[in-house]
């Protein structure tokens, strides 16, 4: 600082106003010997912030249980296959697949791990991918893939609203549904009861309407339902006729899916799904409610199957 000052005087012409420096006496300048008081600057406390901060790229450490930020995750597992990368790199690391689900369920910035059980390695993204990785060196029984995400102690669902307490509605609507499944268990059964009990219901449920397109939103709690595990493979033993399946005695009619991550969670929200197959050529989904294929060791085949139980 003294050499820049030295500097910007020599070259002051001695007429007033000219100089390049021109310094009064209340003039403060701090020099290189000078210490910073660092009580003029707040402190971080990280018990008070009210957001995660990223200090590395891709790297946004979930807080531990009991801190205000800390956010449960959830990850399903896809066995046998290698997602495609999308979106921005993910720190994560482990030279098994564990850990390396373990420290994408760590990393809040994560949403997607593919771990090659062949090379040992982990890569993480901050986007899921719906789509397998493809080629002549891909052989899917190599691979793992994860979907990791956050999520409240309960899961919440937008709805649109305007005016309503969404909050104390549930509230009531929970204590109702209580009530009216007290009454239900103490009544005989009877024919004509079931259709009583299941008006009964429609009727607490549409006491509070969704309008959905509303400007004003809310959130309404609903309880997290558990997914059933599925196990991925290929095969290629299987019969079609037209657009038809045939899977043991039965011909399966397909249903509309437009890539296999889609497919696989028809089946998974579908309680009487127990298998499903993909035509990977003719982007084709079929449910089956009975296991009827055995996995394989097959690759690169027209098919990618799944049983979830």
């Amino acid at each position: 600082m003294d050499k820049i000052i030295a500097m910007l005087q020599a070259q002051d012409d001695g007429k007033e106003g000219s100089s390049l420096l021109e310094l009064n006496a209340e003039d403060v300048w701090i020099s290189g010997g000078d210490k910073v008081d660092e009580d003029i600057f707040e402190r971080f406390d990280e018990n008070t912030e009210n957001r995660i901060v990223e200090r590395e790229s891709g790297l946004q450490p979930n807080p531990p249980k009991g801190h205000h930020l800390h956010k449960t995750r959830s990850c399903k597992t896809f066995q046998e296959i290698g997602f495609k990368p999308e979106g921005r790199v993910a720190v994560v690391k482990g030279d098994t697949f564990e850990a390396c689900l373990q420290s994408c369920e760590e990393n809040l910035a994560c949403s997607q791990i593919v771990f090659d059980k062949a090379e040992k390695t982990c890569v993480g993204r901050g986007k899921a991918s719906d789509k397998a990785l493809s080629g002549k060196n891909y052989e899917p029984v190599n691979f793992v893939s994860a979907n990791c995400w956050s999520e409240a102690e309960e899961a919440v669902s937008l709805i649109e609203k305007s005016g309503v307490d969404a909050d104390a509605e549930f509230e009531e609507k929970m204590k109702l549904e209580e009530q009216l499944a007290k009454e239900e268990d103490a009544t005989p059964p009877a024919p004509e009861s079931a259709k009583f009990w299941q008006d009964k219901k429609k009727a607490i449920v549409q006491k509070a309407p969704v309008v959905l397109g509303a400007k004003n939103s809310l959130k309404l709690k609903q309880k997290v339902k558990k997914m059933k595990k599925c196990t991925t493979f290929e095969t290629k033993n299987l019969v079609k006729k037209g657009s038809l399946l045939q899977m043991g005695k039965k011909l399966l009619q397909s249903t509309a899916a437009g890539d296999f991550l889609t497919c696989l969670q028809l089946c998974q929200q579908d309680a009487a799904c127990k298998q499903v197959v993909y035509d990977k050529q003719a982007s084709q989904c079929y449910k089956h409610d009975t296991v009827m294929l055995k996995k394989t060791n097959d690759k690169n085949t027209k098919y990618i199957a799944a049983t979830c139980l």
